[in-house]
């Protein structure tokens, strides 16, 4: 039961009063759904506390109204609830040590008629001279004076560059290509750059095994002690 005041009360004091008629109200609900509102004994709707009562009682009418009965969250309405097979749709997180990685391989061969079917329009017929960034070459280059920075040279984990292509190409139809032929892509990338043989084949097993140019450029952060 909500109680009001009768004596004269400063604007801080009826602050105070609303934040606790607030929580009486919230407890209320979660109690019996039905809140109650009582003056003191020997307040009358005409004195200075009532009136204070009064707009606050009006103010937690209209809140309660927005409560359902089983007082279920608040929601903005907007959209619906994501099923479980859409979520795991976009629970795409591949760890270095290849931890997350899709069962699936692909070899150097499969992933040359993939890469010149979806990716040498923008990267070139060997990953270089196309319209975007370069893939391969300027391995041994990142410590020099003009470091040619591509997959190859740089990035320190192969399982990275199979991430990359599953969630970001092509670039006009990200996540089109299937998990094989991801595979077959990252390899062939890989041998365009001599880290695989021609003949390699990658997968979900050996991926991480896989040991990049630059790996020992790249070191864990720790903590200062």
């Amino acid at each position: 039961m909500f109680m009001c005041n009768a004596s004269r009360s400063s604007p801080a004091d009826s602050t105070l009063q609303h934040g606790q008629l607030i929580r009486a109200h919230r407890l209320a609900l979660l109690g019996t759904g039905k809140p109650a509102l009582a003056l003191n004994r020997g307040q009358t709707p005409q004195s200075p506390g009532a009136g204070t009562c009064l707009l606050s009682a009006l103010f937690l009418l209209l809140l309660s109204s927005v409560v359902t009965a089983e007082l279920e969250p608040l929601s903005p309405n907007l959209g619906r609830a994501l099923s479980a097979e859409e979520i795991a749709a976009f629970d795409l997180t591949i760890l270095p040590n290849g931890q997350g990685l899709p069962v699936g391989k692909g070899s150097v061969s499969t992933g040359k008629a993939v890469y010149l079917r979806e990716c040498m329009a923008c990267h070139g017929e060997e990953g270089k001279g196309g319209l975007n960034n370069r893939l391969a070459g300027g391995v041994g280059s990142i410590q020099s004076a003009s470091p040619d920075v591509t997959v190859g040279s740089y990035w320190p984990e192969a399982t990275t560059l199979f991430d990359y292509i599953r969630r970001a190409m092509p670039y006009t139809d990200s996540g089109r290509l299937t998990v094989d032929e991801t595979y077959a892509v990252t390899a062939y990338v890989l041998f365009l750059s001599g880290v695989l043989e021609s003949d390699a084949v990658v997968g979900h097993e050996n991926l991480a095994d896989v040991a990049m140019p630059n790996k020992a450029g790249f070191y864990w952060a720790e903590a200062p002690k």
